[in-house]
């Protein structure tokens, strides 16, 4: 829902998006990033048009945004939450619950460990788009996001904020930026990369996902779960180290590749 809706965005398909959001509120919060960035693209056409359609519709979205995400996250009950360790119960189910999570969550929102593995899990997640850039192709594929760059923008700086203000599953939260890597890259590839960057890029993705391996289940093995991939909540292991060495060594080897399948041209 979340990838139907920023597309419905970039189609310019206000009402739709604006739908497709709504619906989608009532799951995940995640849907506030399209939801957002509606009402900025909305703001910014009633600057150039001033049309009272658009007021209208911009007035719309904030009022039906504002409902579908508020009353279910009030009137759901909760008996738990998850802070930046373990789980957190509640002494008692309540209508409330939320806003018991919330508070739980943002008791300390600049934890260094925490914020470390925002900065761990959103390289590793952006990893096939940096593997590809330099400079020259990120200046150029900045210019052809001219049209939907608002959108993109909007929607990291809104999924930025979400995270931070979010629980314990930041490597969940950061895949939220699907829509946003997937324009970049397809800017990105308006010119002709060559294959073996491509196949490079691949690989890595492969290979740093640990693809082949099994996930543990949380129930049989909680920590061997969160530590598989990193980037749970404010824990940080000698494999969190590893995995940023990891990473680091792929973004040296790009260099090479690139220069390699330049010379192949």
């Amino acid at each position: 829902m979340f990838v139907l809706a920023t597309w419905l965005l970039i189609e310019r398909r206000y009402t739709a998006c604006l739908v497709v959001s709504l619906v989608g509120l009532f799951f995940k919060e995640f849907l506030l990033m399209p939801s957002l960035a509606l009402l900025l693209v909305l703001y910014r056409e009633y600057q150039r048009e001033k049309s009272a359609s658009l007021l209208l519709m911009a007035i719309t979205t904030v009022t039906t945004v504002a409902i579908c995400f508020v009353l279910p996250r009030l009137l759901v009950p909760v008996i738990a939450v998850y802070g930046n360790s373990l789980r957190i119960g509640l002494p008692e189910a309540s209508l409330l619950g939320y806003l018991h999570n919330l508070r739980a969550l943002l008791s300390d929102p600049l934890d260094p460990g925490r914020l470390l593995n925002i900065v761990f899990a959103s390289g590793g997640y952006w990893l096939p788009s940096l593997v590809l850039l330099n400079r020259d192709r990120f200046r150029r594929s900045w210019l052809l996001l001219s049209g939907d760059r608002l959108v993109w923008t909007a929607s990291l700086a809104s999924l930025a904020v979400l995270t931070l203000v979010g629980g314990t599953n930041i490597m969940i939260f950061v895949t939220y930026a699907v829509a946003a890597q997937a324009m970049l890259l397809s800017a990105v590839y308006s010119e002709k990369i060559h294959w073996l960057e491509s196949l490079y890029a691949l690989a890595v993705v492969i290979v740093f996902n640990r693809l082949w391996t099994p996930v543990p289940s949380y129930e049989a093995d909680f920590f061997g779960a969160i530590d598989m991939f990193g980037g749970w909540g404010s824990r940080l292991t000698v494999s969190t180290a590893y995995r940023v060495l990891e990473m680091a060594g792929y973004l040296l080897v790009a260099v090479p590749v690139r220069h390699i399948a330049r010379q192949m041209k």
